[in-house]
């Protein structure tokens, strides 16, 4: 989904002459807070850390994400991101460390059920049960066949998406911006 979006997002920022190179003058606060977190999530799913310790290390991940962009909170793309990576942790939470999943939306998108083992997915994802809590933040909105990448999606996911295609699309610069670059140079 991210890698889905960062790509999208760079073709646009291409298309409106935005530059890439703005991402060198942009300061993230609490960037390492992030890099913590794809630590955490990825010796996770390699199964390094331990699943006796699954809960907490998910916990642990998302309130890094969360810090990162509470420190960052004054970009407009910023606290839409925090509203889906919020509602996502709170199902998450609720949820033993899994996003649940709709089984129904999984097969609709084209998803390959024989895979599934018991009710888990895959090291974050688990099947919605009766009894998951807070099933409307979970990942049952299926986005199928046409799109090239089929699968299942959650409100916070598309939150999150809008952020992060924001973001990028900040780094063109703004015509008031342009306007005393062009001044600048030719004093």
């Amino acid at each position: 989904m991210l890698v889905e979006t960062i790509a999208t997002s760079g073709f646009v920022l291409l298309i409106r002459k935005g530059k890439f190179a703005s991402l060198k003058r942009l300061r993230i606060n609490g960037w390492y807070f992030l890099i913590l977190s794809v630590i955490l999530q990825t010796l996770l799913s390699k199964s390094i850390i331990p699943d006796s310790f699954h809960y907490t290390t998910i916990i642990s991940s998302y309130t890094l994400i969360v810090l990162c962009l509470l420190l960052n909170i004054r970009r407009l793309s910023i606290k839409i991101a925090l509203v889906g990576v919020v509602l996502n942790f709170i199902v998450i939470a609720f949820n033993n460390g899994y996003m649940p999943v709709s089984l129904p939306c999984l097969i609709f998108a084209g998803y390959d059920i024989s895979s599934i083992v018991g009710n888990r997915l895959d090291t974050f994802h688990a099947l919605i049960t009766a009894s998951s809590p807070f099933n409307f933040l979970a990942d049952i909105i299926p986005i199928p066949e046409p799109y090239p990448f089929p699968k299942v999606l959650s409100i916070g996911d598309f939150f999150l998406m809008v952020g992060v295609f924001l973001f990028f699309q900040d780094l063109k610069p703004k015509p008031q911006v342009l306007a005393k670059r062009l001044k600048k140079g030719s004093a």
